[in-house]
Formats: C-alpha cells, structure tokens, sequence
C-alpha cells in the first residue's frame, strides 16, 4: 500500500493545495517523467544485449533503431503529459488560468 502511494500518486493534490499549483505540477511531471523513462530504459536494455560487442553492422542497426524508437518515444510522452497535465490543471481549477504563462517579462530579464 505505502509502496503504491509512493510510485503513482504521491499525494499530488495534497502538494498542490499546500505549496501551490506551480509546485504541484511540478511533482506531477517529475513523478510522470520518471515513471515514463523506464520504457526507454528497458528497451535499450535489451538492445545492449542484443547488439553489444557483435558484429559492427549489427551495432550500427540496432542504434539507429533505439533512435528510432527514442524519437517516437518523446512524441508520445509530450502527448501523454499534455493530456495529464491538463486532467490534473482541470481537477485542481486552473484550466482556463494561463495569465503567468501569458505575462510579459521583466525588462531587467
């Protein structure tokens, strides 16, 4: 039980409600990040073993399939975030609040 709070909630509304939305969103994505770069972890695993130290052409394939695989990996993580981030943005109230991101910045920056 402590163990699953841990891996996938984590008490983000919690978060959210005593350190702000900014805060909360960013465990979110930290906590969503990290979850989703096993898949690519656990890929490249298996391509180590398979391709490492064999023959040169092999290696060579096998790294522009991760790359492959990379590319279509990240495409689809910032499409899975958009869609998180806007469900938690929605369960929190702050959908339609984009005036921070919107601001001008300061002229000393």
């Amino acid at each position: 039980r402590q163990l699953e709070l841990l891996l996938h909630n984590f008490r983000l509304d919690d978060i959210a409600e005593y350190f702000g939305v900014k805060i909360g969103m960013y465990f979110a994505w930290l906590g969503h990040y990290t979850t989703a770069l096993s898949i690519p972890a656990i890929v490249g695993f298996f391509f180590w073993l398979c391709c490492n130290g064999r023959h040169q052409t092999l290696e060579d394939i096998g790294y522009v399939l991760f790359s492959v695989f990379n590319v279509v990996w990240a495409t689809t993580y910032l499409q899975a975030w958009k869609r998180y981030s806007a469900e938690l943005a929605f369960r929190w109230g702050t959908l339609d609040q984009r005036d921070d991101l919107l601001a001008e910045p300061r002229p000393l920056f």
